[in-house]
């Protein structure tokens, strides 16, 4: 793999990483019911893993086990690379070891936050107007990983298309 290649990967490695992590907090979130400073107790979590079936248990066991395996498959993939690449940044915005790479990032990463601009007061208005017992916390953490997954797709495929 080439320096041009890690930096085309690197992106759609990350956006992975998004969905794997929004996969498993949406469920716990759904699953989980908070109670702070009542009578005795100043703050609990309640666990309810059954809450929706035991289906629903093993797709949050599974949700586990595939973050716990992309952790440890990341760490390595990202020692290598900075093994093989000594100079590499792997944040996009201080890629700037020289000025065409810094181009391709300022323009990557000025249309992604073009999509943040819209669908941050977008989802803020879709939110105001759903009635209160519809907008729950998975629906807010929904919002802001289709949020997510949309901004690191523009990143990745404009990355890509000047790259390219």
């Amino acid at each position: 793999m080439s320096e041009q290649q890690f930096k085309k990967i690197y992106p759609l490695f990350n956006l992975v990483c998004i969905v794997c992590i929004g996969l498993l907090i949406i469920p716990l979130s759904m699953v989980m019911h908070y109670t702070i400073n009542e009578k005795d107790v100043l703050f609990a979590i309640h666990i309810d893993p059954y809450k929706y079936g035991s289906v629903f248990l093993y797709f949050i066991i599974a949700a586990i086990i595939i973050n716990i395996i992309l952790l440890f498959a990341g760490t390595l993939f990202l020692i290598w690379a900075k093994k093989k690449f000594k100079k590499i940044n792997l944040v996009p915005e201080i890629n700037d070891m020289d000025e065409g790479m810094s181009y391709v990032t300022y323009e990557s990463m000025k249309q992604s936050y073009t999509w943040l601009s819209i669908l941050f007061p977008f989802f803020t208005a879709i939110i105001f107007l759903l009635p209160d017992n519809f907008v729950t916390k998975p629906v807010v953490l929904s919002m802001l990983l289709v949020m997510c997954i949309i901004m690191y797709l523009t990143y990745y495929f404009r990355n890509r298309k000047l790259l390219n």
